[in-house]
């Protein structure tokens, strides 16, 4: 079928299945209604694009006795939420500075493609603002993965919404995401919510803060431990992906 994209290696350093053991891509994953996608040719594009590039979504992975993403793997994982996940990831040439000095340097980017059921309504026909800002929490965290190396968690988000985003029959959406800062274990990263063919429903910001490889990031945890299925040092152990 069109969505099933060849896969191609990822340099380890930023391959989520490195961190999110027996994670799957979308295309990989049965219960995905990836047929939601089939009659949109922007989809197709980004999927025949092979500048793009299908990244695993560890999130929509089930966790066996686990509650970990239990959100995205089980509550949004139905016929009448979040039907299709599927994510892309891309690096090309950006310049920064003026003409005259501008300095080329890569840039990260990653889309997640998402169907949107009934299920996630605020008003009739529209999603709930609080889908959108989950959404946005774990797409721009997709974005974030690939530089941090390693799990981590949001440390803030800010949203505008800009327009209604609809659902279902054109409940399909690009959340667009690129890094705009890294420093040590943090990671900033904006975006956009599109409906693919150029406007905007929604932009965000997060910052996200990759969990330390000597464990001190859970001292500020209530059990002043490691969540369970992770050590210290931020790979899955025993429960993992």
């Amino acid at each position: 079928m069109a969505h099933s994209k060849s896969i191609r290696a990822v340099d380890a350093r930023v391959d989520p299945r490195k961190l999110f053991r027996n994670a799957k891509l979308a295309s990989e994953l049965p219960s995905e209604y990836l047929g939601d996608f089939d009659d949109l040719e922007w989809v197709q594009a980004i999927i025949r694009d092979p500048a793009w590039e299908e990244i695993v979504y560890p999130s929509r992975t089930i966790t066996r006795n686990s509650t970990t993403q239990s959100l995205f793997s089980r509550t949004f994982a139905t016929l009448d939420t979040l039907r299709a996940c599927q994510a892309f990831a891309r690096t090309h040439d950006a310049q920064s500075g003026e003409k005259s000095e501008a300095s080329v340097h890569k840039k990260e980017e990653a889309i997640v493609i998402v169907s949107l059921g009934r299920g996630l309504d605020g008003h009739p026909g529209l999603a709930h603002g609080g889908t959108i800002a989950a959404l946005f929490d774990e797409c721009l965290g997709v974005g974030a993965v690939r530089v941090l190396t390693r799990p981590s968690m949001t440390g803030q988000l800010t949203i505008k919404y800009k327009a209604p985003v609809p659902t279902p029959s054109k409940g399909v959406v690009l959340v667009r995401c690129s890094l705009s800062k890294h420093e040590g274990r943090k990671a900033w990263v904006s975006g956009t919510m599109e409906d693919g063919m150029g406007k905007v429903y929604a932009e965000s910001e997060a910052l996200f803060t990759g969990w330390s490889m000597d464990g001190s990031f859970f001292v500020a945890m209530p059990s002043g431990r490691c969540p369970a299925g992770w050590t210290a040092n931020g790979v899955s152990a025993g429960r993992h992906y």
